[in-house]
């Protein structure tokens, strides 16, 4: 049976058992939404020992082929580009759209402004033990580290030979606990649909977001429809893009209703494998630097999002200086969230509004009774353009051997 039916059909379970639980079980503090905690933990629990454990094997082997720098410096120029062509597409909605101006909150003027993060202080903490009890959401110490051990592997590959066995069966036994548990994602859905359907049914309810959810939507769906086929059209070849988009509706489909995409890497490792036959070297490196350069998604509603916030406060704010200062603000924003604990498109709006300045430090709190719902659309785009920039981001450099559709997973 395949991934995307399991996952349709516990989503549906999940969609029915909301109108029939008591509504004290859905609010945040009920049963459920602390269910649906643990499923997420769940969902990610082996999947930073895999990554981990492959970026050295990617390096030794791609080593080989002297293929390393190439891949990261091809991966780093996709996904940046991403990021300025994004942002450009979410200040370019704003400024078409023109959705009305946003409810001002007293907590906007009254709050202290958050701080900026310090990524780079992060990957170099002060002692091991700090590496292997990092908090950070997609532990950079602990992958920075196994770059490291890569290259000093790929230094001397005989004396390595036995660490390279040792970690290519861990990389397998890993491989076979996301297999099993992206198999009963099926399961694990049903509470995270239930929470999906209650935290859009509150914010559908929200007075004055009315036009700003309407265009962000709008714009999610012409991305989902019509940039990416066209995008993957021409990147394949002219070859029919739909395909490729059906191999990823499992992840998509995580990604999604979780509103988390750490949730979708499973089923995402298993696509490029499975069912676009990319092998594990090429995955093992540009998949970690697409979680951290690579979240077009979240810059694309971010940007939109925060041309809104300036238009909320004053038309004047946005002047074309200020607007195309953005083009820089955003994706540094979006780079940074990657590495918080909190990788969400509130991280990149309050990172973003430290960036921007000028009185506008706590304005991403006018987004945040919206937070929720506009979370969803970010992680769904972020797992999509993941899994291109992996399959198209080093076209030249990463053979893809894709099966049928009738055999994808």
């Amino acid at each position: 049976m395949k991934l995307w039916f399991k996952y349709c059909a516990g989503i549906l379970f999940g969609l029915a058992l909301y109108f029939v639980v008591p509504r004290n079980l859905r609010v945040p503090e009920g049963l459920f939404p602390q269910i649906a905690d643990l499923v997420l933990r769940i969902g990610f629990y082996p999947l930073i020992p895999i990554i981990a454990i492959n970026i050295p094997l990617a390096v030794l082997k791609l080593s080989e082929e002297k293929k390393v720098w190439s891949l990261i410096i091809s991966s780093l120029r996709f996904n940046l580009i991403s990021l300025i062509l994004a942002s450009s597409s979410g200040i370019i909605l704003a400024l078409v759209a023109r959705p009305g101006r946003l409810p001002l909150l007293d907590a906007v003027y009254s709050s202290i402004p958050p701080s900026l993060p310090r990524p780079i202080n992060g990957l170099f903490p002060h002692s091991f033990g700090e590496i292997m009890t990092s908090s950070q959401d997609f532990a950079l110490p602990i992958l920075f580290l196994s770059f490291i051990i890569g290259l000093a592997m790929a230094h001397d590959p005989a004396a390595s030979r036995p660490v390279t066995q040792f970690l290519d069966s861990l990389s397998r036994i890993f491989y076979t606990i996301v297999t099993f548990i992206t198999e009963i994602f099926g399961v694990l859905l049903i509470p995270l649909a239930l929470v999906f359907v209650s935290e859009l049914s509150s914010s559908a309810s929200l007075q004055g977001y009315a036009e700003f959810f309407l265009f962000a939507f709008l714009g999610t769906v012409i991305i989902l429809s019509l940039a990416v086929p066209i995008f993957i059209y021409i990147a394949s070849g002219r070859k029919n893009p739909f395909p490729i988009l059906y191999s990823m509706l499992p992840s998509l489909i995580a990604a999604l209703v979780s509103g988390n995409l750490k949730f979708a890497l499973g089923p995402m490792l298993r696509q490029q494998r499975e069912s676009l036959g990319i092998k594990r070297r090429y995955g093992g490196l540009s998949l970690p630097l697409g979680l951290v350069f690579g979240r077009a998604g979240s810059a694309f509603l971010a940007s939109y999002a925060f041309v809104v916030i300036l238009y909320s406060y004053s038309p004047l704010i946005g002047s074309l200086p200020t607007l195309l200062s953005l083009l820089l603000i955003i994706p540094l924003a979006t780079i940074f969230s990657s590495v918080l604990s909190q990788s969400d498109l509130i991280g990149t709006l309050a990172i973003a509004s430290v960036l921007f300045g000028q009185g506008m430090e706590n304005g991403y709190r006018i987004i945040l009774p919206s937070a929720v719902a506009l979370g969803y659309g970010s992680n769904l785009l972020d797992a999509l353009w993941l899994e291109l920039a992996q399959t198209f981001g080093s076209r030249k450099l990463v053979p893809i051997e894709q099966k049928s559709p009738a055999h994808f997973i």
